[in-house]
């Protein structure tokens, strides 16, 4: 159950939401992205388009394994309507910045963990949309890649978007332009 939230969180920009396992992060992200609904209080986004675009990127890192990498982060520039030209120049630049352009041509299945994240990162930096929304994205990362994903999300809210991010990694936290502090909601245990 997540615990009432009082805060506002104006766009562009880069949000850290931090808290223990159970506190609420993951469901704080489903709620801003229209997934669920809260079972009490209010809620209200503002200042986006109708249309909104959103970009998710969860844990597990899902990629199409048998796709290359190139192919895996075009999708999210071709999926906002990029032509095929512009959407390889995007994330061929997203991947550069991910340090991982020499991955390009590996399939989806032959990546490490981190491999993935990195690329499911790139996916949603090519071209962000307004509301990037990214669930412990450095956890399975050595400190070298999680520099790279957080100097990525950070170019994604330079470049216009919300970047809402839920961890525990403190160097992300840093990073951030505004910091949410999650936790756990208390019950009467009787």
């Amino acid at each position: 159950m997540l615990a009432r939230i009082d805060a506002s969180i104006v766009g562009p920009g880069f949000v850290a939401v931090r808290g223990p396992s159970g506190a609420g992060k993951t469901t704080l992200l489903s709620i801003l992205a229209g997934q669920i609904e809260p079972t009490g209080g209010s809620f209200a986004m503002s200042g986006f388009s109708d249309g909104m675009s959103i970009d998710w990127i969860v844990q597990s890192a899902p990629l199409l394994a048998h796709r290359t990498v190139s192919e895996n982060i075009m999708l999210g520039p071709l999926s906002k309507g990029l032509e095929a030209a512009s959407a390889m120049r995007a994330s061929l630049g997203a991947a550069r910045s991910l340090g991982i352009s020499h991955l390009m041509r590996k399939r989806g299945f032959s990546l490490s963990g981190g491999e993935r994240q990195r690329v499911a990162v790139a996916r949603s930096v090519a071209w962000a949309g307004e509301l990037v929304l990214a669930d412990e994205p450095t956890a399975a990362l050595d400190a070298h890649a999680r520099v790279a994903v957080c100097d990525g999300l950070r170019a994604a809210a330079s470049s216009g978007s919300l970047v809402v991010v839920a961890t525990h990694d403190d160097y992300v936290s840093a990073r951030a332009d505004l910091v949410i502090t999650l936790q756990p909601a208390m019950h009467d245990v009787n």
